[in-house]
């Protein structure tokens, strides 16, 4: 117990120092061989494992909707704005990912090989707290001041993965890795140098100055002009066939893990995984820089205030005007994107025969770090159903309430993991939102490599 104290303690001090997040629900589930994405260390239950899975993220840990929005009634919502400008603060993310997958493993003597092919596609928009002040207020509040929003930046990528890995045990200790190789369908970033508005004051007019890059890669261009996009001749299928297997957006990705077992009771693992990047050579990017007389921020204030018509044209045309567009096609410059690392540290105590309690945490590094702490206790039922359930602090909130479930009759086996089911409950609920996902998935597996976990061997 003294042992287990000390590790559960080391575990915290990781969470707190090094900021988490990550998938949170398939850990727990190691015998489904999606869990090997997380931990390639992760022991398999059965020799033989082909199957899919769909998997689909999102994060939010900006604004907090339950703080200004009420419902009075069912048929009525009500925001306050007074409320919501309260709540507002600076290194704000929205990020949403989803993909598929599927996986062909087996074991050979004492080791367990793979192949895995993954579709993954990915937003991301980082936004300073102006950002979302300036169409609720308007400009007056800045007057004489310089606004920075250069710490805005927006990422949509696309790709596919093509991994092989390999699993060994060693005494009490199991060791893992995956090599990937990386093919990019498309990506489009924006990340400005300089981003600011300036208010004068007196004539409380508003300029934004911007010296920004929109970089793209794998977006078709328009058959009569190359430096603009066009989406009319484009066979999307093709496209997308070719990018996938020979595309020259081309990257690699690597996955390490490895667990230990201090005794029969008593195991923790370490991984990291999607450390990787992507070299986008096929781009069509674009320069911005210019100066703009910003009349629509007050236009903007109007409208929501007091639901009044203004020509979104009229905006378009004058920052089409004020602005000037560098454009670069074909052989222009070549830029890097890096994957969004992920770690993980991890304890498991078996407390009875199919019982046991783990602690999860991680780090993702997304421009920033963002913190979770997980507690699980899993169930196992026989030898076909199999059940976890888990509370995380994440995103400033412990509202994060996840669950999985295996059920395997015969050789088939069919799971769903939900790392936050909270915010399906309610519409009030639904406000609390932070960081949520889903995972679900069926796998066809075959032979017995270890057995349960307090089951006898057949």
């Amino acid at each position: 117990m003294k042992r287990l104290t000390i590790l559960i303690a080391s575990l915290i001090a990781f969470g707190y120092s090094a900021l988490a997040q990550s998938e949170l629900t398939l850990p727990f589930m190691t015998d489904v061989f999606q869990s090997t994405f997380v931990n390639p260390a992760i022991k398999p239950e059965h020799k033989v494992s082909v199957g899919f899975s769909g998997f689909a993220k999102g994060v939010n840990n900006g604004l907090k909707l339950e703080e200004f929005v009420t419902f009075p009634t069912p048929n009525s919502t009500v925001v306050n704005k007074k409320s919501l400008l309260n709540s507002l603060k600076d290194g704000n993310m929205l990020y949403a990912d989803g993909g598929l997958d599927f996986h062909v493993r087996f074991k050979l003597q004492n080791a367990f090989y793979w192949f895995a092919m993954r579709e993954q596609a990915s937003g991301r928009l980082l936004y300073p707290q102006a950002l979302l002040r300036l169409p609720f207020e308007g400009t007056k509040s800045y007057i004489g001041q310089s606004v920075d929003m250069s710490d805005l930046n927006a990422r949509a990528m696309h790709y596919t993965e093509y991994m092989l890995g390999m699993s060994i045990e060693l005494g009490d200790w199991m060791i893992g890795g995956g090599l990937s190789l990386l093919k990019g369908i498309a990506c489009a970033e924006f990340d400005p140098t300089t981003l600011t508005l300036q208010v004068e004051e007196g004539s409380w007019a508003n300029t934004v100055e911007a010296d920004a890059l929109v970089r793209c890669s794998g977006l078709p261009a328009h058959h009569d002009n190359p430096a603009k996009l066009g989406f009319d001749d484009v066979n999307t299928k093709v496209q997308y066939l070719k990018r996938s297997l020979w595309s020259g957006n081309t990257g690699f990705g690597l996955r390490l893990g490895v667990t230990y077992k201090l005794d029969d009771n008593l195991k923790f693992g370490f991984s990291a995984y999607d450390l990787g990047f992507i070299n986008w050579k096929q781009d069509l990017s674009y320069k911005l820089h210019g100066k703009l007389d910003l009349k629509p921020v007050d236009a903007l204030v109007e409208l929501i205030d007091a639901d009044r018509k203004f020509s979104f044209d009229s905006i378009k045309n004058e920052i089409k005007d004020a602005f000037k567009f560098d454009t670069v096609v074909g052989g222009g410059e070549k830029f890097r994107t890096w994957l969004d690392p992920k770690f993980t540290l991890s304890a498991t105590y078996k407390l009875a025969r199919r019982t046991s309690v783990g602690m999860l945490l991680g780090a993702t590094v997304n421009k920033k770090f963002y913190p979770t702490v997980t507690l699980g206790v899993s169930q196992g039922f026989g030898r076909f159903f199999f059940a976890t359930a888990n509370i995380s602090y994440a995103h400033g909130t412990l509202k994060n309430f996840g669950a999985g479930l295996v059920v395997k009759p015969g050789p088939v086996q069919i799971f769903v993991a939900v790392d936050n089911y909270y915010p399906f409950l309610s519409n009030t609920a639904l406000l609390s939102f932070r960081n949520t996902s889903v995972r679900a998935g069926l796998n066809f597996v075959f032979g017995r490599a270890s057995e349960p976990d307090g089951l006898p061997l057949r």
